[in-house]
Parts: structure tokens; C-alpha cells; sequence
């Protein structure tokens, strides 16, 4: 091997592919490829540097215009000589037959394992042995070496079974088709991972260089210079190179579980339904590959999760110091759960992220991506208001469309700091990444230590936005949120904030609940106020003992007389917080977050707790548990008004205060697990300053989110729209408000403020105590609405119709469909935001989602109550109800409804309708 003549031949090889792919560049970026006069250039000047027409393949047309020309005999076949000397054989070259780029991957990558091993995971279901995907997803640029001494030597290390074949791609469902039919050369595939297996990173750079290849995992230093997947630092020399080879691979049944408290995608499903018992087979497999720094010992595994029913692929990185000869402290600078590359693209590529601020959340925004870099983020300790951790990537000449085109979305399953990062290089490739922020982060990883990334769900869409939507619900409803609320609606509920703030005392409180029973609603929810010396915003955080004065009988006492009235008990906290002016924080003033010597800075009155600290979190777990323990408490809203500042802990030396932040969110993840293991019949809703801690790690504790802290109606439509882009409608905290609105002071009517607040949990903001007698008949109607429309709201699949960041209307439609995937029932919102048309005369609204051909009953259970007076036109109230369609209960069929639509007038600036569609029982097959 060692050879002089065979050290000639490699070399010969790396030239000619250098040289060709060189030449087709150019003629790529001259628009000439394929250019017959071109062509024969190249093949001239091919031949003149004394290329064989034996290392080209038979079938192109540029290897039989060389063999055709050629007057040079070849002595044997070099290709194979090049092979049998250890170095990878030339690539395929009829990329000119078919003009495209150099390195483009069309189609997937296979490998086929040698004969001889032939064995299959006995564990994975027959359609999973030939190709190993998520619901027809699967994995690009992910390359397994395929000789068959590496895989016998993969065998032997102890991987077993190893798949006959592995698809890779994610993007399109392939084809079920072998290696030939799908024209791809099973004895040459590219480096995995970007780098080959025995010569780590010469032979890459020689080939094709790192920075135009499509790689799932990327250091930084050795040629690719676009952001890097992860950055260490060595702490013998302070060196940040490390170029990882590939190791080993396995493939799990399920998945192998984060440490806790980490939150994750759960890989069995919930139950089915209240009655059903849960399945206790994993609905996932996992593919993982272990890459290794040959020099260090440094390992770094990648996750790949396929889920088998939906078009979701989750991934992560584990980072483990294995450093040898000699072990050292190794430092972790960067950490990206997920680092997806995409090819060039025929148009432009966009991408779609979810931005705002304080009662302004998850406002849609499209943007066309540029050579450079796009990043946004957050640097607060939460996910925050400002930015989400989510973003979708799209290719085409304009945004991408709701039901159309593809999409990839990506989400981080964590609630700290993160960053993402949109990267278009010069030659058009465009890289993703997402994960920890990296800006003040280290993480010290001792010998022997290793670093869990949080998890990143990857989406595909073939469906537009409105697709992509419609998995990441379905894997929040059935991979994510606990289980033992998944079939549970959420009581109908009613806040003591809006009505009295912090002046509730016991007395007021059970004439709340009093007058909440009387209206219908289900649940009294005590908000902030309750403890220490409560009175205003300045004091009492951390003193988790109810107020005396306010509570003589104490929480327990209240919680027995709400329940007297026939009413739930809900109780408000912001356990991470304190006060200075507090018992807590007179009797232990370290136990923030703070630099000593520095100034502190206060938020709202108050500080963040050092959740680093296990003392820390012991003494917030007990004095809370100790209300909870003895109070009949059936709902808890955990808030967290204010950001990180001085993210500092006096009790880590100094080599580990870049973990602080990261800690932190494990500390406030490890307060939310010992909650709800021990108080599994409370459920928790997350809430920060409104929605300032919405995503996919805050999921998996609690079932639903505040979604804003604005409840005006009309402003609630763009957050819960943007909102709906991740998450489904269970999740989406959101209640009818009193107008004028505390925030806003804005004036919207009742029905839309209702219909607004059924598109989530729906409750109640005002002071029931107050209501007319006239409304409290309109109450009950509007929580009967609620009632008869949530299955759907809940379990349906969202279609977006109209979309109120582009249109001066909103609309959403939720299908609910039976197991055999018909729909039978659906419920329709529309909304008005703004008078554009004369008469108010608005498009009409086309559902999706519905059956064509059946026929389905329409109804509005919320009709309207004004009509038009003839000749004067004025808008006025009528004691008759007032349909769309003109009678209470329409028969339409699906196709009718989703082609021709209903017809919708708009009578108010702040108009809504409400449509309801129940499918008949008896409808025919086909339509006579």
C-alpha cells in the first residue's frame, strides 16, 4: 500500500478530480455547461494532461468522447488500482450529462452493506430494513462508509445488525427503488459526515474542499469556514482544531433518553383516548453515529430520531471528553443541536421566524436570504418574547405559500438562551443551525464528562407552512406535552388579575366563585397577591406563605370554600423570583444571581434566583409544596416576569460561570419535574410576562402557555396566528378580556372576543361579580359555544385561510378526522381587523381539509345579533338572530364548501363568524 507507484496513481486521481470539477465550475458559473464546443475543450485539455479514458465512466458522454479521441493506450485499469491502494475511486461524472452542479444531491445517498452481512434489527417493522426515515423523511448528506473490510471492522467492534441499506435524506418521500434504478453507484459514495474514514481531512480538502460540502456535522479550522456545528478548546495548548472521522454507528428501537430533567420528544405516543391504554412500543428509531478526533480522543455521537408517523426527524449532539494520552479539561464554546446544509437552489431561498416583544409575541416575518449570515436569538435566559426558537426554510421567488411547496421547519426543544443561524455562501449553498446560545457560554467538560445538546425537531413539508404546522402539532399532542393531559380539556376558568389584582382577600374571592358558578365557569384561579406582605409589585417574592390578614383560614381554607361553590382551585406563583424586600432574601441575600461588588439589576422589583444551586431549589420546592400538600390546588400558573442580568454564581469557580445560563434553565427544568411528579393531578400552566417562555422544552412540563399578556382581541389574532405556527390550539393560553382593554384600551364586541379565545383554552378576565344580569344568559351561550367546539379546537388539524400579516382578515379552520383519516367535524373562524371593501363585501371563505364528496350539516352556534337597516344602511342590534347562510342549519358539500366557500359579510370593523360542520351520517359514496 505503501508503495511508490501506488502513491503516484492516488495522486493522479485527486489531480484529475480537482482539475475536472475546477473546469465545471467554471463552466457552471458561464452558464455554459453542457456546451458542446465547451465540452470538447475540456476533453482536450483532459487528454493533454494524459488522463485515461478508463478512469472515466462508460456511459457519459465526455468518457466516450475521450475514448473516441484518445490515442494514448491505458495500461489496466487505474480507477481499480486506485481503489485497491486504499484511496476513494473517482466520483461519477455524468453530473454534465444532466448540467448540474458539481456535488449536487438530487436523489439519495445508498450503501449497501457486503454480502456477507446480511443480518436486519429483528426490532425494526419490515418497511423500516431498506430504508430508515420518519414518515417518509429522511436523512441528507448523511453517508455511511460501505467497504466492506470498515463495515466487517464496524461488525466486529461490537455494532450490531447493521441495515442492509440506509436511506439519508431529508426532504421528499423517495421511492422504494434499488440502487441501479435509482442510478446510484453503490461502490462510491462521498465522505460521511464530510470527511473521509481513514485520512480525516488532506484527502477531503484535496477532493472538493470542506467549504462546498453538504455536511451534517462541522468543526471549525480545517477548511470550512461557514459556522461550525460545535467549537472546543483544548486546554493543554488553547487549540480549537478538531476534525472528527467517523467511528461507529448503532440503530435503537425508540431512542435513548436525555439525562434528566432534560425535556424531550417522547417516543411512544399518548393514549388514543381517555378509555384507551397507551402503547408501550416506541413510535421512533434512532440512528447514531459516533465521530471521533483521531489525534485527542475527543467523541462527538449525532442523534438522528426518526418518527414513524409523522414527517419529523429530531436530532442532537452528545460531546465526551475520551481524550488519551494524556487526558485534559476540555472547554465547549459552541454546541448546535442541529447543523442541516442545502444545495444550491434553482430560485432564492426564505426563511420564516416569529418575532416581537412584550405583548407583541410570535409576529410572522418572511425574509429573503442573502449571501451572508441571518442569526437571531436570544440572550435573556428564556427563549423571550423577542425572538422564538423556530425558524422554516423555504425556496422559491416570493414567501412561502400555505398549502404548497416545501418547507423545512425547525424548533428547539429548550427554554434558555439559543441562537439560529441562516448562512448563504458565495457559491448559493445555504446552512442552518440551531441550538445553546453561544455568546458567553462555556461548558468545562472534565476527562471522561460529556455534554448533552438539547434536542431540535426538523420538519418537512410538502404542504407549504400549513403542513409543517399541522406535524409539529401532532408531535406536541402526542410525543410532547404529559401524557395524562392530553385527553383532558381544560376547565372553563375565570382570573382574580384583571379584577382586583393584588387587593384579593378571601372574602372577595369566594364572592368571585360565587358569581362564576352563576355564569357557568368552572374554575377560580387566584392570581398574585396571596402571600407575605403581597401588596403591590415591591415586595414579598420568595415568602410563599399566604397572607394572613387576606387569608385568615389560609389557602387550604379558601381552596375548601371555592370548592363549596362548585368551583375549581388555581393558584398563582413565580417560584424563580425574589424580592428585596423579602424574609428570603434578608435571611440569605447570595442566593441571587450576582457579581459581588457590582451593582444588582433589579426587574420589576425584584431578582433572580440562583436555581445553579440545589439548596436553592430545595427551599422554593418545600415552602410551595408545603400550600399545595394541604389545599385541594387543581391548576398552578407558574410565571417569571423578568430576563437574567448578572448571570453570575458565587458558589462556581470562575473556569465555569459560562455555564450559569444553562444551568439555570436546568435548574428552573429540574423544579418543574419534581412539581409534577409529585403533584401529577395539578396541572401547570408556564407563563412569562405573558408568552415570553413559549416552546418546546416548556411543553413537556406543562400542557399549555400563557400566550400574551394582552388579551385585546384584534391584537391577539397575529399572536395566536404566529403562535399557531408551532404550536398547537391545547397549548395556546387565551381568554375573553373586559374592553375597554387593560393594555390596549381597545373596544372589541363580544363575539369576537369570545371566538378569539376559543381558538385556545379559553377563559375569562374581568370580574364576574360585575356582569349585568342581561349577559349572563350571554356568557352561558358563549361557554356552551366553547364546549360544543373544543374537541375540535383541541384534536383537529389546523388549516390557516387567511392569513392577517398579508390580508386585512384572519381565518383559521380546524378539521377533526376519524382514524381512517375522513373528516367529520370542522369548525371555521373568520375574522374582520379592518374595513377595506365598500359594503363590507369580503372574499369568500374557502375551508380545506374536508372530504369533497361528503356532505356535511353547517351551523353557527354564535349567529349574529346587529343586521343592516334597509335604505339607511345603519347597523343595528336585532333580538332575532341573524345567520350567514340564512337559516340556522345549512347541508353543503365538502367540495362546495372548499372550492365555491361560504359567503361572508362583515356587518363591524371588528366582525367574526363562527361555522361549524358536522358530517352526515348517510352520505353517499359519490355524489349523484
Amino acid at each position: 500500500r505503501n508503495s511508490s507507484k501506488e502513491k503516484e496513481l492516488s495522486a493522479a486521481a485527486s489531480t484529475f478530480e480537482r482539475r475536472l470539477e475546477n473546469m465545471t465550475w467554471r463552466l457552471l458559473g458561464m452558464n455554459k455547461l453542457g456546451d458542446e464546443s465547451l465540452e470538447t475543450k475540456a476533453t482536450s485539455m483532459l487528454l493533454e494532461e494524459g488522463i485515461a479514458a478508463k478512469m472515466l465512466r462508460d456511459d457519459t458522454p465526455l468518457a466516450r468522447k475521450m475514448a473516441a479521441s484518445s490515442s494514448v493506450e491505458s495500461s489496466g485499469n487505474l480507477s481499480d488500482k486506485v481503489s485497491e491502494a486504499g484511496e476513494p475511486a473517482p466520483p461519477r461524472l455524468d453530473f454534465l450529462q444532466h448540467k448540474e452542479a458539481p456535488l449536487r444531491k438530487r436523489g439519495p445517498t445508498f450503501q449497501s452493506a457486503p454480502s456477507n452481512l446480511t443480518n436486519e434489527r429483528r426490532s425494526l417493522p419490515e418497511s423500516k430494513s431498506e430504508r430508515f426515515s420518519g414518515g417518509g423523511v429522511d436523512m441528507s448528506a448523511l453517508d455511511l462508509p460501505i467497504s466492506d473490510d470498515r463495515l466487517l471492522a464496524v461488525s466486529e467492534a461490537g455494532t450490531e445488525m447493521l441495515p442492509r441499506r440506509v436511506v439519508t435524506h431529508f426532504g421528499v418521500d423517495l421511492p422504494h427503488l434499488s440502487d441501479e434504478a435509482m442510478g446510484v453507484n453503490a461502490a462510491h459514495v462521498p465522505p460521511p459526515l464530510g470527511s473521509p474514514v481513514d485520512h480525516p481531512v488532506a484527502s477531503t480538502i484535496e477532493r472538493h474542499g470542506k467549504n462546498t460540502t453538504l455536511a451534517e456535522l462541522s468543526d471549525m479550522g480545517t477548511g470550512d469556514y461557514r459556522k461550525p456545528s460545535f467549537i472546543v478548546r483544548y486546554n493543554s495548548d488553547g487549540s480549537t482544531i478538531s476534525p472528527l472521522t467517523y467511528q461507529s454507528h448503532r440503530i435503537v428501537a425508540g431512542k435513548v433518553s436525555l439525562p434528566s430533567p432534560m425535556p424531550q420528544v417522547r417516543p411512544t405516543p399518548a393514549a388514543p383516548s381517555k378509555s384507551e391504554p397507551a402503547s408501550i412500543e416506541p413510535a421512533a428509531t434512532t440512528l447514531i453515529i459516533t465521530m471521533v478526533d483521531r489525534h485527542t480522543g475527543l467523541k462527538v455521537e449525532c442523534h438522528f430520531t426518526a418518527m414513524h408517523n409523522l414527517e419529523v426527524i429530531v436530532r442532537r449532539l452528545v460531546v465526551a471528553n475520551s481524550t488519551a494520552s494524556p487526558a485534559q479539561k476540555v472547554s465547549l464554546l459552541r454546541a448546535m443541536s442541529a447543523t442541516v446544509d442545502f444545495d444550491v437552489p434553482l430560485t432564492q431561498y426564505w426563511i420564516t421566524h416569529l418575532c416581537g416583544s412584550w405583548a407583541r409575541e410570535r409576529h410572522v416575518v418572511h425574509e429573503e436570504l442573502r449571501q451572508g449570515i441571518k442569526t437571531f436569538g436570544s440572550m435573556r435566559g428564556t427563549s423571550s418574547h423577542q425572538h422564538a426558537p423556530f425558524f422554516a426554510i423555504s425556496e422559491g421567488h416570493s414567501p412561502p405559500e400555505e398549502e404548497s411547496g416545501n418547507v423545512f421547519g425547525f424548533s428547539l426543544v429548550y427554554s434558555g438562551s439559543f441562537q439560529a443561524e441562516a448562512e448563504i455562501m458565495d457559491v448559493g449553498r445555504l446552512r442552518v443551525n440551531l441550538g445553546v446560545q453561544s455568546d458567553g457560554f462555556s461548558w468545562n467538560l472534565q476527562p471522561g464528562a460529556e455534554f448533552v445538546s438539547p434536542e431540535c425537531v426538523c420538519v418537512f413539508s410538502s404542504e407549504g407552512l400549513g403542513g409543517m404546522s399541522r406535524n409539529l402539532h401532532a408531535l406536541v399532542r402526542e410525543h410532547l406535552i404529559p401524557p395524562q393531559w392530553r385527553h383532558e380539556p381544560m376547565p372553563v376558568l375565570v382570573n382574580t388579575w384583571e379584577a382586583e389584582y393584588f387587593g384579593v382577600s378571601h372574602d372577595s374571592v369566594v364572592a368571585m366563585a360565587r358569581a362564576a358558578r352563576h355564569c357557568g365557569v368552572e374554575m377560580l384561579v387566584l392570581d398574585d397577591g396571596w402571600f407575605g406582605e403581597r401588596h403591590d409589585a415591591t415586595s414579598s417574592l420568595g415568602d410563599w406563605n399566604p397572607n394572613a390578614t387576606k387569608f385568615p383560614f389560609g389557602i387550604r381554607g379558601l381552596a375548601r370554600d371555592v370548592q363549596a361553590e362548585g368551583m375549581l382551585f388555581g393558584l398563582w406563583i413565580e417560584p424563580e423570583m425574589v424580592s428585596t424586600n423579602s424574609k428570603l432574601y434578608e435571611e440569605h441575600p447570595n442566593w441571587c444571581l450576582h457579581l459581588p461588588g457590582r451593582a444588582k439589576a433589579e426587574g420589576r422589583n425584584q431578582l433572580v434566583l440562583d436555581l445553579t444551586r440545589a439548596e436553592v431549589r430545595d427551599l422554593v420546592f418545600e415552602s410551595i409544596a408545603a400550600t399545595l400538600r394541604n389545599s385541594a390546588v387543581s391548576y398552578v400558573k407558574w410565571d417569571m416576569n423578568r430576563h437574567l442580568t448578572e448571570a453570575f454564581s458565587v458558589v462556581l469557580p470562575p473556569d465555569q460561570q459560562g455555564e450559569v445560563i444553562y444551568r439555570y434553565t436546568m435548574g428552573v427544568y429540574a423544579l418543574h419535574e419534581r412539581f409534577v411528579t409529585e403533584f401529577p393531578h395539578i396541572r401547570f400552566e408556564a407563563c412569562s410576562g405573558g408568552g415570553g417562555r413559549f416552546d418546546l422544552g416548556i411543553l413537556y412540563f406543562c400542557p399549555q402557555v400563557w400566550c400574551s399578556d394582552n388579551t385585546d382581541a384584534l391584537m391577539r389574532m397575529k399572536i395566536q396566528h404566529g403562535s399557531s405556527y408551532i404550536f398547537p390550539a391545547l397549548t395556546v393560553g387565551a381568554h375573553y378580556s373586559a374592553v375597554p382593554n387593560h393594555i390596549t384600551q381597545g373596544m372589541t364586541r363580544k363575539r369576537t372576543r369570545t371566538l378569539v379565545a376559543m381558538c385556545g383554552t379559553f377563559g375569562y378576565e374581568l370580574d364576574l361579580r360585575k356582569v349585568p344580569p342581561s349577559d349572563v344568559a350571554v356568557i352561558h351561550s358563549q361557554i356552551a359555544a366553547h364546549k360544543l367546539v373544543s374537541p375540535i379546537v383541541r384534536d383537529g388539524q389546523l388549516y390557516r385561510l387567511w392569513d392577517p400579516f398579508r390580508v386585512s382578515f384572519c381565518a383559521w379552520c380546524y378539521v377533526l378526522k376519524d382514524r381512517a383519516g375522513r373528516a367529520t367535524a370542522a369548525a371555521a373562524f373568520a375574522f374582520n381587523m379592518s374595513s377595506t371593501f365598500w359594503s363590507n363585501l369580503v372574499p369568500r371563505l374557502c375551508l380545506r381539509g374536508l372530504d369533497p364528496e361528503a356532505l356535511y350539516t353547517v351551523t353557527e352556534p354564535l349567529p349574529n345579533n346587529r343586521t343592516q337597516k334597509m335604505g339607511t344602511l345603519e347597523v343595528v342590534r336585532t333580538p332575532q338572530p341573524v345567520y350567514q347562510l340564512g337559516a340556522e342549519k345549512v347541508k353543503m358539500y365538502g367540495a362546495s364548501l372548499m372550492h365555491m366557500g361560504i359567503p361572508v359579510r362583515f356587518l363591524t370593523q371588528d366582525d367574526s363568524l363562527l361555522f361549524v360542520l358536522n358530517r352526515c351520517p348517510d352520505t353517499p359514496a359519490v355524489r349523484e
